[in-house]
């Protein structure tokens, strides 16, 4: 599907941009920017989701996490970056490069729940319980899947090597503070 962009500017630091296809109907997605944090908020986004994305919104760091996506029973509602920030440049050759980035992203995300789905089954006959966590630790940074309950999951990435760890802990982090929202335990055990 070929698609184009409407962009509203409120500010020099605020912008909405919602997104239209090759005919001018609506698109599945609502963008918005605000000082260089970029989000996607899709058809399965509610209000109720609002304090979920800011809480990601927090979490992403030149230093660390630079992409978050929020998957909601099996659909991608939102997904938050930084992908635009000069500090990297030098992982895209071009704006559109980084468009397109953010899509394989947000597919990755369902590709992963797949794959998870698959190991689980595995993991049951040994009795390892669910995954609750993967790192592919590529070339270039990492991809992360993270459980946060049956219905709720994260794919995080950064795109620095040197910073897969700090990453790591940041969406760890996040997961934790999400599970609180729910008035869930945190997934990691405090450190004694």
């Amino acid at each position: 599907m070929l698609s184009a962009g409407l962009f509203l500017k409120y500010d020099q630091r605020h912008a909405v941009y919602l997104t239209v296809d090759k005919v001018g109907q609506p698109g599945n997605a609502q963008i918005e920017h605000n000082d260089g944090v970029v989000w996607w908020r899709f058809p399965h986004y509610g209000m109720h989701f609002d304090t979920i994305l800011d809480l990601a919104k927090s979490a992403l760091s030149i230093d660390g996490l630079h992409f978050v996506a929020f998957f909601h029973e099996q659909h991608c509602t939102f997904h938050v970056d930084i992908l635009d920030s000069v500090e990297l440049d030098r992982f895209f050759s071009t704006n559109h490069d980084r468009d397109e980035r953010r899509g394989r992203y947000k597919h990755a995300g369902n590709r992963l729940e797949a794959l998870v789905r698959s190991l689980n089954e595995y993991f049951r006959a040994i009795e390892g319980g669910e995954l609750i966590r993967l790192v592919l630790d590529v070339e270039k940074g990492a991809i992360y899947y993270f459980w946060v309950d049956s219905r709720i999951y994260l794919v995080g990435v950064t795109l620095r090597q040197e910073m897969v760890d700090v990453a790591d802990e940041s969406l760890a982090s996040l997961v934790d503070k999400i599970r609180k929202h729910y008035e869930q335990p945190p997934i990691r055990q405090p450190k004694t």
